[in-house]
């Protein structure tokens, strides 16, 4: 659980292992991009035959009605087959990742304090946003890491009052 800074670096490491699990550690990084909605093929964008329907108006070509499938010559069916197997494939891919973009964002509202889910998550944000205001609100910078080096040391060099109770603890701090 992410309480406060102290636990950055633990639940950080088991974020970047939850995302990795579900492939989408490159898109919390930045270096691959989050999948859009595929557009499904329409029988207008494919070759069609010309040809003469007949309306209760006189005659019209099919440019100016609806396009059908029925409309489209051979090359153009098989051209729309191909692309609605490419619109399938990639509408999955798009469906896996967005499943997998929430699971990761539910993991991260039960595993982070109230306090920092207020502050950070902004619900009509990314998963990206979410994490880089987590990270800069609760992750240690290179400052603070280094004052709380300094300050362990100036502990750990301080005169003995009194031996400690457990001297390899003493010893290994």
């Amino acid at each position: 659980m992410l309480k406060s800074p102290e636990n950055w670096d633990a639940w950080n490491k088991r974020f970047k292992g939850e995302a990795m699990r579900r492939d989408i550690l490159d898109i919390i990084n930045g270096t691959k991009v989050f999948r859009t909605f595929p557009k499904m093929p329409e029988p207008k964008d494919f070759q069609t035959q010309v040809q003469t329907r007949s309306s209760s108006g006189g005659q019209t070509t099919s440019s100016q009605c609806d396009i059908t499938y029925a409309d489209l010559t051979e090359a153009g069916k098989s051209n729309i087959q191909f692309a609605f197997t490419v619109y399938k494939a990639e509408k999955e891919l798009y469906v896996a990742e967005k499943e997998a973009l929430d699971k990761l964002q539910t993991w991260m509202t039960k595993t982070v304090a109230s306090n920092y889910i207020e502050t950070c998550f902004d619900y009509d944000k990314d998963i990206k946003v979410w994490y880089n205001n987590l990270k800069q609100q609760v992750g240690l910078n290179e400052h603070t890491i280094k004052l709380e080096l300094i300050n362990a040391y100036k502990r750990a060099i301080r005169p003995l009052a009194k031996t400690p109770k457990d001297i390899k603890a003493w010893t290994a701090n």
